[in-house]
C-alpha cells in the first residue's frame, strides 16, 4: 500500500499538533501574558521601553504657531529570542510500520510522532512559563549551558535583562517600611503606598499576587488581626491563607491571589518556583502598553523525504514563527528524525509597569 508520508507525518500535520491545547503546568499568571503576542522576522529585534507620559498639552491662539513640544524619551532595546530546538531519532522500522497495509499499526506508528509533538509542545508551554515568572520575579532570565531556564546566574550563559528598575523590586524604592513579619509593621500602609504609586504613573493596580507566608503575616499584624476580631468572615478568610477581594483598598475591589501555583521542574526533575514565601506582586491590567510576547522566525522544511537537487530542497524551506515541529528521513541507515522548535521572547514596553516585593527586609 502507497501511504503518502506528508500526510501522516510532514509539517502541517505536525505543526497542527504541536500548537494544539495541552495542559502542562498551571498558568499561574493572566493568559494575556501568554496571549499578546507580536511576530518579529528573525531572531533578533528591536522594541522601545516608553514610559506612559503624564504632562498635559500646551494651548495657543487659534491662528498662532505651534509651541514646541519636548520630545518624548524612549529606550530602544535589543532582543533577541529564546530559541528552543530539540530532536528524537525514530528507527527505521517505524518507516516500515507508517507503509503497513494494516491500518492499526500505520496509525500506532503515526500516532507516536503526534505524542512526541504534544509533549514537546507542552515542554515548550513550561518554558514560556518559567520565562514569564522569571520577568516578573527578577526582571531577567537566566539560562544554563544545558539550555534551560534557572533560577540564579550562577553558571548562566546567557542573562537576559528586561530593564526593570530597582526602585520596582525588593523593597520597592522604600514603599515597603519594615519587615511585615513584625506586628506593628504597618502593612496596609504599605500596600497603600504602592498602589497609590502605580496609580500615579498611570497603571492602577488590578490583581496583587502573595507567596505561602504572606497570610500569616496578616493574621500576625496588630492592624489586621484588630480588623479581623470585629469581622467572622474575614478571620475565616484569613485562616484559610485566603485575602478577599478589595482586602487592603476596598475602593478599588483588588484581586489577591496566590502565586504559590508558579512553578516549573528544572533539568533535573527538580520543582522550583521563582517567588518565594515573602513575595508579593502588585499587576495593573495586563495589555500591549507595557508587554508582549515576541514570537521569532526561523526557516522549516516542509517535505519528510530527501529532496533530488538543491533547488528542490530550497523550495521546500518555509518560515515559520513560534513552535515548529518537521520530520525528516535519513537513508544511511534508514531512520526518521523528528524535530521541534520555539523561538520567542517576553519583552516589558514598560519595565516600570508593575512591583515586585519582598516584604521580608
Amino acid at each position: 500500500m502507497t501511504v503518502n508520508m506528508n500526510t501522516l507525518i510532514g509539517t502541517p500535520k505536525l505543526m497542527a499538533t504541536i500548537n494544539s491545547p495541552a495542559m502542562g503546568l498551571k498558568k499561574a499568571f493572566d493568559e494575556k501574558f501568554f496571549s499578546l503576542r507580536e511576530n518579529a522576522d528573525s531572531q533578533t529585534f528591536k522594541w522601545e521601553q516608553v514610559p506612559i507620559t503624564q504632562t498635559t498639552a500646551a494651548a495657543v491662539s487659534y491662528g498662532s504657531p505651534a509651541r514646541p513640544a519636548p520630545k518624548t524619551d524612549m529606550n530602544e532595546r535589543d532582543g533577541r529570542c529564546i530559541h528552543l530546538f530539540e530532536s528524537l531519532t525514530h528507527s527505521g522500522q517505524t518507516l516500515v510500520d507508517l507503509q503497513s497495509d494494516v491500518q492499526e499499526t500505520r496509525d500506532r506508528a503515526a500516532g507516536d510522532f503526534t505524542r512526541q509533538a504534544v509533549n514537546f509542545g507542552l515542554r515548550f508551554d513550561n518554558t514560556e512559563i518559567a520565562s514569564v515568572a522569571s520577568v516578573l520575579s527578577q526582571g531577567v532570565i537566566y539560562q544554563g549551558a544545558n539550555g534551560h531556564i534557572q533560577l540564579t546566574s550562577s553558571g548562566a550563559v546567557r542573562t537576559i535583562s528586561l530593564g526593570r528598575p530597582a526602585a520596582n523590586m525588593n523593597q520597592c524604592g522604600g514603599l515597603i517600611t519594615a519587615s511585615w513579619a513584625t506586628a506593628g509593621t504597618d502593612i496596609l500602609g504599605n500596600i497603600l503606598n504602592i498602589l497609590a504609586a502605580m496609580s500615579n504613573a498611570g497603571r492602577p493596580c488590578k490583581k496583587i499576587m502573595y507567596g505561602t507566608n504572606i497570610p500569616g503575616y496578616m493574621r500576625g499584624n496588630t492592624a489586621i488581626s484588630g480588623m479581623s476580631s470585629k469581622s467572622s468572615w474575614l478571620a475565616d478568610q484569613l485562616a484559610q491563607s485566603r485575602l478577599p477581594v478589595g482586602f487592603g483598598d476596598p475602593a478599588n475591589q483588588v484581586v489577591w491571589e496566590p502565586i504559590w501555583n508558579s512553578f516549573f521542574k528544572d533539568a533535573s526533575g527538580t520543582t522550583r518556583t521563582f517567588f518565594d514565601g515573602d513575595a508579593v506582586l502588585f499587576l495593573p491590567e495586563v495589555d500591549k502598553t507595557w508587554y508582549t510576547m515576541v514570537d521569532g522566525a526561523a526557516i522549516v522544511p516542509t517535505k519528510v523525504g530527501l529532496a533530488s537537487n538543491p533547488a528542490e530542497a530550497v523550495a521546500s524551506l518555509k518560515k515559520v514563527r513560534g513552535k515548529f515541529s518537521y520530520a525528516r528521513i535519513n537513508d544511511n541507515p534508514v531512520s526518521v528524525d523528528q524535530f521541534f522548535g520555539h523561538s520567542f521572547l517576553p519583552v516589558l514596553l514598560d519595565p516600570a509597569a508593575f512591583y515586585t516585593a519582598d516584604v521580608i527586609p
